[in-house]
């Protein structure tokens, strides 16, 4: 896809039906599809910790449709159909994105911000009716596993609480997720589960801000849209890497940084558990950069967002070593101080916060003249985010 920089390019790809693009039917036939093109290629660049950017854990697309693959199965075994509620208290780890796509082939996925207080997760879990619940073991500084000690009380169709890294427990209290993996076959679905496109994916909470967190529902239908209109939008390819720093618990990092670069085959690099709130990330930003480029085939393309809290910052583009940026306004919710902002002038790539903001502040932008814009198709509903009229008809009605 060539860059969008006008109207005519937006109504070039309106003309064409969401229908006939014959986009996959699920996240699952998403990664799937990029793992049969390209098996060996860096799916997951995992740097452990921003001060150790030297040191990473590399995950191919065989490798990841494989523990999708064993991920689904297993939760097979446990009970979860289509209708199910897979929960998720993980920072960004390797195994975050096995559970994320392999809870999505098994049933409906509900990522939960474990920075929370343990009620307010319990709260969520709740309202989503969670059946299994993915959660980081005890580790020397995180308090995830505390609050699920906590919370499992609380939470009555909660039957089975799966415990990511850390010493296993014994096993009729806690499954421990590295150790029970391996007894999955990695080559298929055990379910034999046809997944439809309007079959419910997901379930992300708002923030809550304005009160107490609310579930939003998206359907396969819906993630594997936005995935293809992002790239659209970014142009993104095959040989692009992909920096997230973003939360894992958020629309944004699982689907711009996630779900739309795996679904053509480039490759995503998790800067550290903590992401942008890890100092060493911050500290080294440039370093681990330049060093993800060359990680992943020597790639000289490196897309990132360096998110500001407030509502003027920048995003940036780097080739080659060079960055390119120019200043906007748009939202956000992390801080990447200016002082490791290189400025130059000339193109940007940018997105929101989430979804629904991404194509509001798309539209401004647009409006506006600035490069590049969010894009909807005619006939296309994404429930959970507000509806919206295609750009083109935005843009003429001005």
């Amino acid at each position: 896809m060539a860059q969008i920089c006008t109207l005519s390019d937006i109504e070039e790809i309106e003309r064409v039906l969401l229908v006939e693009r014959q986009l996959p039917e699920s996240t699952y036939a998403t990664i799937r599809q990029s793992a049969l093109t390209s098996p060996d290629r860096p799916a997951l660049v995992f740097f452990p910790d921003g001060e150790h950017y030297r040191e990473s854990i590399q995950v191919t697309y065989s490798q990841l449709l494989g523990r999708i693959h064993q991920v689904a199965n297993m939760l097979f075994e446990l009970g979860v159909g289509p209708n199910d509620v897979v929960s998720l208290l993980l920072p960004n780890l390797p195994q975050t994105h096995f559970a994320l796509w392999g809870a999505e082939a098994a049933g409906i996925v509900n990522p939960v911000n474990p920075l929370l207080e343990a009620g307010q997760i319990a709260a969520i879990l709740r309202a989503a009716r969670t059946k299994v619940l993915i959660a980081l073991g005890p580790l020397p500084g995180s308090d995830i596993w505390e609050k699920v000690v906590r919370i499992r009380p609380q939470v009555p169709s909660l039957s089975t609480v799966i415990q990511v890294l850390g010493t296993a427990g014994p096993e009729n209290e806690w499954v421990h997720f590295e150790t029970q993996l391996e007894h999955y076959p990695a080559d298929r679905l055990l379910s034999g589960r046809s997944i439809a496109s309007d079959d419910l994916a997901a379930y992300f909470h708002t923030g809550g801000t304005t009160g107490s967190p609310k579930l939003a529902r998206h359907t396969h239908a819906n993630e594997v849209f936005d995935a293809w209109a992002i790239t659209q939008v970014g142009d993104t390819r095959p040989e692009h890497v992909v920096l997230c720093g973003l939360s894992l618990f958020h629309v944004n990092a699982v689907h711009v940084t996630g779900l739309a670069p795996l679904s053509v085959g480039a490759s995503v690099v998790l800067l550290s558990p903590a992401g942008y709130r890890d100092p060493g990330v911050i500290k080294h930003f440039w370093k681990s950069r330049t060093l993800s480029c060359h990680l992943v085939q020597r790639s000289p393309y490196a897309l990132f967002q360096p998110a500001a809290r407030s509502h003027r910052c920048r995003y940036s583009f780097a080739h080659n070593g060079n960055l390119w940026s120019r200043p906007y306004a748009d939202r956000g919710v992390h801080r990447l101080r200016a002082a490791h902002r290189c400025e130059h002038s000339g193109g940007v790539r940018f997105d929101g916060s989430d979804l629904r903001e991404q194509h509001e502040s798309a539209l401004w932008r647009a409006a506006c003249g600035v490069h590049r814009a969010a894009l909807s198709v005619p006939g296309h509903e994404n429930r959970g985010h507000r509806p919206a009229r295609s750009l083109s008809a935005r843009l003429s009605a001005r």
